[in-house]
Order: C-alpha cells, then sequence, then structure tokens
C-alpha cells in the first residue's frame, strides 16, 4: 500500500496531510494488522477517516483501536434519532465521545432541514448530504486523461 500511495501522490502533487484513507464498514479479521496498517499511513502524515460509524463492524472498537482523525456517522443513526427520542438525546453524546478523541465529525446522508438540524445541535463538525447537493463529475478530469 506505501508503494502504491507514494507514487499516486507524485502524479497528483499532494502531501500525505491533504489526504485522507477512509476505512469502511466491513468485517477486518485481523484487527492488529489494520491498526499497524492505519499506524503506518498515520505517521507518514496521512489522515483517517472511519465510514459508516454506528453500522454493523464500524463502531466504537474501531475509534479505540485505529483512533481516527474523522469519523462519519452512518446516516441510519440520523435517521433514528430523527424518529426515537431515546437515539435523539443519545446522539450529542456520541460526537462529544469521538471529539474527546481528538478526531472531527462528519454526519452523511442528510436530507432535510430537520436532520441538518439535529446534527448541526449534536455538534457534528462537518455535514454531507442530498439536502446540499447531489453527487457530480468532478470539474478537473482524472489523471491521465486528456482534457
Amino acid at each position: 500500500h506505501g508503494t502504491f500511495m507514494s507514487a499516486v501522490q507524485a502524479i497528483v502533487s499532494l502531501p500525505p496531510e491533504r489526504v485522507i484513507l477512509e476505512i469502511v464498514e466491513t468485517q477486518f479479521d485481523d484487527r492488529d494488522r489494520l491498526s499497524r496498517i492505519v499506524e503506518t499511513f498515520k505517521n507518514r502524515g496521512y489522515r483517517v477517516a472511519i465510514d459508516d460509524f454506528g453500522a454493523r463492524h464500524s463502531n466504537f472498537d474501531r475509534l479505540w483501536a485505529l483512533t481516527p482523525d474523522i469519523v462519519k456517522i452512518d446516516r441510519e443513526l440520523l435517521l433514528q434519532a430523527d424518529t426515537n427520542p431515546r437515539v435523539r438525546k443519545i446522539l450529542p453524546k456520541v460526537v462529544d465521545i469521538i471529539h474527546d478523541l481528538q478526531a472531527h465529525v462528519v454526519c452523511e446522508g442528510i436530507e432535510t432541514s430537520e436532520q441538518y438540524a439535529l446534527a448541526t445541535k449534536s455538534g457534528v463538525d462537518f455535514v454531507q448530504g442530498y439536502f446540499f447537493a447531489r453527487p457530480a463529475r468532478h470539474l478537473v478530469p482524472p489523471v491521465g486523461l486528456p482534457i
């Protein structure tokens, strides 16, 4: 992985601190190996994000093991908080715990103004979702393709 990332960096001329490696929500049987890989990249200056926090394998266990820079809260947690008063009460506390770990919090999947208000009241740092914009093509073509 290190060789590949070095090659990509050379092509796009980005310093490691401008690159965020996202750990997706999948089961990883060798947690020690995953921790070592993440630590290696962090030592090289890359930042690490955990995606879909609160869904299946992306839970507090991953926060303790990987010490990410960014945690992306799963949309399902926001949907539950939108309709369930107990979850709504817990969401800001989850955000506080993540902040205590020195990580930024992104709330994914915001589709309504009510969900946006709930996310901001909970203290998240960043928001994303269709409420703000739909995914769009890059204005700059991928590396290696003619303009």
